[in-house]
């Protein structure tokens, strides 16, 4: 009697059953590994457009401020008549009690969870995020190449977070990743 080559219904099953396992282990990580190039990507734009702000402040010699809403994906940056050409602010009050702007840009998926920002003129510390609401302070962009120092927390819809970090002096942006609790 000659044997025939082949697979059995047996041997074929098992094979179908692993690569079941096999992908139903790795799907969560994939898409894990989406979030996460999601929300770098936004961490990325906002870094680029507050060098930019800061460049713009310098060329123009006039103060810029970003302001974003939170809860949203949604940012501008504009000219801030608050402020003076020596670099102080006039009345900073006036700017984070200002309505947020029609927005220039978006971060896509990703949205403003959290903002805070030192005030330049009183030192003192503002945070508003989303949950609590209110009106999130704005980041000044002075002609002398200063800024705000600043904190922005992104988060993406399956709750994956980073933090983007503005420093005042130096208008270096950093992106590190905020661990879940």
């Amino acid at each position: 009697m000659s044997r025939r080559a082949g697979y059995t219904l047996v041997e074929v099953l098992l094979v179908a059953a692993l690569l079941v396992v096999v992908a139903a282990i790795a799907a969560p990580v994939l898409l894990g590994a989406n979030e996460r190039s999601q929300v770098r990507q936004a961490a990325d734009k906002l870094r680029t457009s507050w060098a930019k702000a800061r460049l713009d402040a310098i060329a123009r010699g006039e103060p810029l401020y970003f302001q974003c809403t939170l809860g949203t994906p949604d940012f501008a940056i504009r000219n801030f008549g608050g402020a003076t050409e020596s670099a102080e602010v006039a009345d900073p009050a006036t700017a984070e009690t200002a309505a947020a702007p029609e927005p220039d840009e978006s971060l896509g998926e990703v949205v403003f969870n959290q903002l805070s920002v030192v005030d330049p003129a009183t030192n003192l510390t503002t945070v508003v995020d989303a949950e609590t609401g209110g009106t999130p302070p704005v980041v000044l962009f002075f002609p002398d190449g200063a800024t705000s120092d600043a904190e922005a927390l992104l988060t993406t819809s399956d709750g994956y977070q980073v933090q983007v970090t503005l420093r005042g002096l130096t208008g270096a942006a950093e992106v590190s990743d905020v661990l879940k609790q």
